[in-house]
């Protein structure tokens, strides 16, 4: 069958399957029940596999899937008879779900750097000036010049004349047509492209059509439209719920990454222009009333954009230790990455030199740390395989064998005899090592990585009750079968 976008979506394929399933469980016998499971199986991971890039298909069998398992568990004789069944499908389903995420994502992936990070919500933020790295260098070392020659009181008019005042905010300069600039500080240059034209900075150039139109618009009617599929094939609300949470994780850490990787994008105005486009996905959020738990994907970019917004502010140690207290999200490399690679604005203050070197002290430390305790953890990991699997384990299953308990069980394992250990105990082993050192990394990412993983995947489960919707309320299935379904049937058997 082939999807149709209708408010009347009726789960078909669950339906046929469901009562030909009762059929073959009642009336007929377990081999032709597990044949009709297995061809089912294949037969729907092969059409969602065959076209991954489609979002309606994929929704479309997700909703099937979802209710063929809710009838597969309702029914008490099916529910003990397909156990296993259910566990492919619920593995099936979230192989779709995960599709219906990785394709979304791979959409966005275009846009999402001229939605959330180009895109001016405030006109005239593209003009507010830099000071140059450089000219504080070059200025610095006239300084020591002049402090050789004239004693400190050169050094201090040099200082003061440098050190912007506190006071005064970044500033907006409008171009207009003629106009001069009068500053004879040196300013960075404009970046233009190699023409036989004349040569345009590209920050006059106008955009081009697609450009004006990428906003963080672009990024909400993607979501839009694959909610709207999603409700359309009446999928549980607690998989919509999740694919929109990871796609929010993903818009969030790509946004965060990508501020993180480039040094132009660490400023105060970037910080505001980012804050402004984030809240609109905010609003997204708000006006199709989903769960307002869905935000905290938000959270850790949130605080990177309040660092920057506010860290020209920290007048003194105290105060930037009271600021670190509500940057919990923040690991102690990426507020390095912030402190050392922040591009201060025309008269904004300069960060304390006493904060900078704890930012850095810090950062070193924590990495001493981690590095420290996986060392630590490599010589505590277990050399044998008898110390790696759990003793309990090999005496429970040597009981059930032997029908009697072991004496291992209540002395302990003896180091010197020899345990013959069965390929699956072995693969149990390694599969909790794996874990144990994907453990280890993850937690090694989190306190050293200065950018996030867009591509992790949020822990979820297959709901219990699949026929649950809102506030609580149960929907009924009916497996009717329509008459031009039933003719569709008859053809094909007859074939």
């Amino acid at each position: 069958m082939e999807p149709g976008r209708s408010r009347a979506h009726r789960p078909i394929p669950a339906y046929v399957l469901f009562l030909a399933a009762r059929f073959a469980h009642y009336f007929s016998s377990a081999e032709l029940l597990e044949e009709l499971m297995e061809a089912a199986y294949i037969a729907i991971h092969s059409v969602t596999k065959n076209k991954p890039e489609d979002m309606t298909l994929t929704a479309y069998w997700i909703s099937n899937t979802s209710v063929l398992l809710h009838f597969l568990r309702k029914d008490p004789g099916l529910s003990v008879a397909t156990e296993c069944d259910q566990l492919k499908f619920e593995a099936l389903l979230l192989d779709m779900i995960q599709m219906v995420v990785i394709d979304a994502e791979r959409r966005m992936e275009r846009v999402i750097e001229q939605a959330m990070l180009d895109h001016d919500t405030i006109q005239g933020m593209d003009e507010v000036k830099f000071q140059s790295d450089w000219a504080f260098l070059w200025r610095g070392s006239i300084s020591k010049g002049s402090n050789k020659n004239n004693g400190g009181n050169n050094a201090r008019k040099s200082t003061s004349s440098l050190s912007p005042n506190p006071g005064t905010s970044a500033t907006f300069n409008g171009s207009t047509a003629g106009s001069t600039s009068n500053s004879t500080s040196p300013s960075p240059r404009l970046l233009t492209r190699t023409s036989s034209q004349p040569l345009i900075p590209l920050a006059n150039r106008p955009p081009s059509p697609r450009q004006r139109r990428i906003s963080p618009r672009t990024l909400t009617t993607m979501l839009s439209s694959l909610l709207f599929v999603m409700q359309t094939y009446d999928i549980h609300p607690d998989i919509i719920n999740y694919v929109i949470a990871q796609l929010l994780n993903y818009i969030s850490c790509e946004v965060f990454n990508r501020m993180m990787s480039s040094k132009k994008l660490l400023s105060r105005s970037k910080a505001l222009q980012t804050r402004l486009n984030l809240s609109i996905l905010e609003d997204w959020i708000r006006v199709n009333h989903m769960p307002a738990k869905l935000m905290d994907q938000f959270a850790p970019l949130i605080q990177l954009l309040q660092l920057l917004q506010v860290l020209s502010l920290q007048e003194d140690f105290a105060t930037w230790v009271e600021t670190l207290k509500k940057l919990e999200l923040l690991n102690p490399t990426q507020v390095k990455r912030v402190v050392t690679g922040y591009r201060f604005e025309v008269n904004e203050p300069r960060l304390n030199d006493e904060i900078t070197q704890y930012v850095l002290q810090v950062a070193s430390d924590t990495e001493k740390m981690v590095r420290r305790q996986m060392m630590d953890r490599k010589r505590e990991r277990p050399l044998t395989m008898m110390s790696i699997v759990d003793p309990a384990t090999i005496n429970n299953r040597k009981s059930t064998e032997d029908g009697t308990k072991s004496r291992t069980s209540l002395s302990g394992p003896n180091p010197m005899t020899p345990v013959a250990f069965s390929p699956a105990l072995l693969t149990e082993a390694e599969k909790a090592r794996a874990k144990q050192r994907q453990r280890e990394q993850e937690e090694e990412a989190t306190l050293l990585s200065q950018t996030r993983n867009s591509k992790a995947w949020l822990p979820f489960t297959i709901p219990e009750n699949l026929a649950e919707r809102e506030d609580g309320v149960e929907r009924v299935f009916v497996p009717l079968i329509p008459e031009e379904m039933m003719s569709l049937l008859d053809t094909y058997s007859s074939i």
